[in-house]
């Protein structure tokens, strides 16, 4: 659900994995970590020019790591035929500034990838949010909100509010302090409401900017064919999977309780 725009130039630090690109499909990966989040991945196929269906199984185990080394922890597959692989019992723990490594072995190809989970978070320093109507008949009510935030220092890592399940505003990402919307839209037996900051690695920002994919599809809506169909049977923009293509990525949140005023308040 959330709207995210146009392409940022990669800066000097993070490096774009080419994915080998031909005739063949090749293996694409998603994930996207976070504390309080069990972690799964999604594992796919690229679409080529001999076959546009999507895979229904590819035999692979998948493994995550918080050290590089030999302790690697082994997903499980949530169902026998699912592109989606998890850990099912939520015993690996995702922190915040911790270093995650993940491996994709397959029949003939192992695939990795490496992410830092934001060591800084912005926060939301202020937010006034006001109906200016509501309608009986759609439920719905028009504000206006004004959030006062600060940015994280690291200008490396990428920052968006979220509502309802979809991003505030038009901008690629949060700049200066302040965002106003005075058409903001809200259910009526929402008017008190949840708001979240959320912080994205480097990774996780140049992908969703060169992308028009939320943070929402990795989690919620479990849907690797709509995120493998954005690429369109092209090379994809950004990309930090060596031996493959896609995201292993990560961010971290900040949660606030909005309650609502009237004009009169």
């Amino acid at each position: 659900m959330t709207h995210l725009l146009a392409l940022f130039l990669l800066t000097a630090c993070i490096e774009t994995e080419i994915a080998p690109w031909n005739n063949n499909p090749i293996p694409v990966v998603f994930s996207v970590i976070s504390p309080d989040k069990p972690v799964q991945v999604y594992l796919g196929k690229s679409y080529s020019e001999s076959s546009i269906n999507f895979p229904s199984h590819i035999e692979a185990r998948i493994f995550v790591s918080d050290n590089n080394n030999n302790d690697w922890y082994e997903l499980e597959r949530s169902t026998i035929d699912s592109l989606l692989f998890r850990d099912a019992k939520s015993l690996f723990k995702i922190e915040a500034a911790k270093q995650y490594f993940l491996k994709v072995e397959l029949s003939s190809i192992t695939l990795h990838a490496e992410t830092t989970v934001p060591n800084q978070q912005a926060e939301v320093d202020l937010v006034d949010c006001v109906v200016n109507s509501t309608d009986s008949t759609s439920g719905i009510a028009l504000c206006s909100i004004n959030v006062r935030y600060s940015l994280p220092a690291d200008k490396n890592f990428g920052c968006f509010l979220e509502a309802f399940g979809s991003e505030l505003g038009t901008a690629p990402e949060l700049t200066g302090g302040f965002y106003q919307d005075d058409y903001f839209f809200i259910p009526i037996d929402s008017l008190n409401f949840k708001l979240k900051i959320i912080t994205v690695d480097p990774f996780l920002n140049k992908f969703r900017i060169a992308k028009n994919i939320s943070i929402t599809q990795f989690h919620d809506k479990v849907d690797v064919n709509a995120l493998i169909s954005t690429y369109g049977g092209v090379r994809p923009n950004f990309s930090n999977i060596k031996n493959g293509m896609g995201l292993f990525g990560s961010y971290v949140s900040n949660t606030n309780n909005v309650t609502t005023k009237t004009k009169d308040e």
